[in-house]
């Protein structure tokens, strides 16, 4: 991964990818992307999709950072079933996928059922308390999570904000997220009018997923 781009993967199959990517400084330009499999590129496209969503709850200023792969290649025959995605012109990749599981994964389930989880029982009155533990598809949970409340009424990364502004968040917005242990989140947010969300991954697969990104960080070109 390379701290100049963020990227996020929506669907994953053998035939089909799909996201969104762009330049963390340069957010209007265009990124064009390529998909590889044993060094081999067998698709391409350009992150230029509208997204509104994305859009609307401030993570793009036009929206216009969506991606689609459309792999013709035939991967079911391959025991090899990982792909990577890399910026053109880069040998660097901004992320590996798996494709040999064309069912969801447990992350990704209970990722829906935490979606499905916050539509059912968030009412006006009380708020969503999410803490982010990094490499476990925070950000793509926040960016879905945001959709489902007004505009303006969510805010993330409050890990950036001075501690002293967090009682007021509760009066303030109805989805609140932050890198924060979950002691520090209690102490601020505990009511019987909040409810706490958090994802989970499997401890080895997340440990080699910081680990990677760590190194990758620190030998990254622009």
């Amino acid at each position: 991964m390379s701290i100049f781009y963020k990227i996020s993967i929506d669907h994953v199959n053998a035939k089909y990818i799909s996201g969104w990517c762009f330049h963390r400084f340069r957010r209007n330009s265009t990124v064009v992307l390529q998909c590889f499999k044993n060094n081999q590129l067998i698709a391409k496209t350009k992150a230029n999709k509208h997204r509104e969503d994305l859009k609307e709850v401030a993570i793009h200023p036009s929206g216009n950072c969506g991606f689609e792969f459309i792999i013709n290649q035939d991967t079911d025959s391959d025991p090899d079933h990982h792909v990577s995605i890399r910026v053109k012109g880069s040998e660097s990749n901004l992320v590996q996928l798996s494709l040999i599981d064309k069912s969801e994964s447990g992350q990704k389930r209970l990722y829906h059922t935490l979606i499905n989880s916050i539509k059912k029982r968030h009412t006006p009155t009380r708020t969503v308390v999410f803490m982010h533990i990094p490499k476990t598809a925070g950000t793509t949970f926040n960016t879905q999570a945001q959709s489902l409340f007004p505009k303006g009424s969510t805010i993330t990364h409050i890990e950036l904000k001075p501690s002293s502004r967090y009682r007021t968040f509760v009066d303030q917005y109805n989805y609140i997220s932050g890198h924060l242990h979950f002691g520090d989140l209690k102490k601020h947010f505990y009511s019987e009018n909040v409810d706490f969300y958090t994802i989970i991954r499997e401890p080895y697969a997340q440990l080699h997923s910081h680990l990677k990104w760590l190194i990758q960080t620190a030998g990254c070109s622009d």
